[in-house]
This record gives C-alpha cells, structure tokens and sequence, in this order.
C-alpha cells in the first residue's frame, strides 16, 4: 500500500508515507527525489520527512545533507540515525539553523558538539543546551554564556551536572532559576536553598514540587 500512496498525484500524500517509519527503503529513495514543496506546508514537504525519517537508509541521507533547501538539511542534521561524518559536514553548514539541527541531535559526536559549543549563533548554543546528550564540560561553560536564553536551557536540562546547577541557582535571571526549581534532577539541597531565597512564589512552589517529587521517587535523587 506505502509503494502505491508515493506515487500518489498528492504531495501531501506522499509527504505522509515520506515520514512514515514502516516505509520501505527503496520508497525512501525515489521520495528523496521528490520536488514537491508547497510554501504553507513549511518543513513538511516530501524530501523534508524523507531527511527526518530515521529508517532512511544512510546513503539517502548524506545525499540529502547536500539539499539546496535547509529545511531538509535540518532534518538530516537532527535525525539520530545520520551518520558521524554526514553530521560533522552539516556542523560547518553555513545556515545556523542546519547547525542547530545538529547541536540538538543526542547521537552528534561529543567532540562536533564541543566544536559547535563555540558558534557565534545563540540558536546553536542553546540546542546544545538543551541536548540530554552534551557532555558535562560543555553543559558546564556554556552554563557562563551571556546569552540568557542558553543559561536558561542548562537550567532546564536534566543532564546537567549539579555543581551547575548550584552555580546557575545566583544566576541573575529569575527565568533560569524558575528553571532549576522546575527540573526533576535538581539535588534536595538546591531545592531547599530556593525554598529560603527571594527568587519569588513561582520558584518557592517549583521547588516545593520538585522536593515533593523526590520524596515520593528517592530513586531520583
């Protein structure tokens, strides 16, 4: 059924069986090479889900990564199963919004996100910020960028070591420590520390919350 729905007259059709992670290899292919691409459908346009399907076949996607559009390049660029040396092409895109599609991939390689940690762009630097998969030493500097919004991110993210978090706890946005209260790996001894700060009644009930939580789960602490 997926084989005769690519060749349906009706790009949105086939933009479907595009996303579709049952879809065979050799449909991926020749959707791969599917020019249509309607403005109000943005990103979800054939070739765009073909990129972010993770059952494209590996030799679909570095085509792909040589996509004009950089939508579709995204799409390779965030996809967990593209492979290393196609994400460390795409890490030096010239579009920051194709990099951040890498800096938000948990399988991109530590050393692309160590690389990608230093990028001018903010977009780039907080994907990476939000990646459960960053390593700690990046989460760590990043948690001193002057960008709010990446601070805010380390903030929110569950990996982030908790000597981070202790430092991010004076950090002079109150968005970044609402942040720290709402995150569910947040230590009961940060929590407790905001409980007793002027951080304001959101942070106060995050916390009580987060410390709620802990008590009920001690497998989180």
């Amino acid at each position: 059924m997926l084989e005769g729905l690519a060749r349906d007259s009706d790009g949105i059709v086939r933009s479907c069986v595009a996303g579709n992670r049952s879809t065979p290899e050799a449909v991926l292919e020749e959707l791969a090479r599917d020019s249509y691409c309607p403005l109000y459908l943005g990103p979800k346009y054939v070739r765009s889900g073909v990129a972010a399907n993770r059952s494209t076949p590996a030799s679909v996607l570095e085509r792909l990564a040589r996509d004009s559009c950089e939508g579709t390049r995204y799409n390779v660029a965030a996809n967990r199963s593209t492979p290393e040396a196609v994400l460390e092409r795409l890490a030096q895109d010239s579009e920051s919004f194709v990099r951040s599609g890498v800096a938000r991939n948990p399988s991109a390689p530590a050393a692309v996100l160590e690389g990608l940690a230093r990028d001018s762009a903010d977009n780039v630097r907080t994907r990476i910020a939000e990646n459960p998969s960053a390593p700690a030493a990046v989460l760590e500097g990043l948690a001193r960028d002057s960008a709010d919004n990446v601070r805010t991110r380390i903030a929110e993210n569950p990996s982030t070591p908790a000597a981070v978090l202790e430092e991010l706890a004076r950090d002079s946005v109150g968005f970044t420590i609402f942040c720290i209260a709402k995150n569910p790996k947040t230590p009961t001894t940060i929590l407790n520390e905001l409980l007793s700060s002027d951080s304001g009644v959101d942070v106060v009930v995050y916390a009580s919350l987060s410390l709620l939580a802990n008590h009920e789960h001690p497998d989180t602490l």
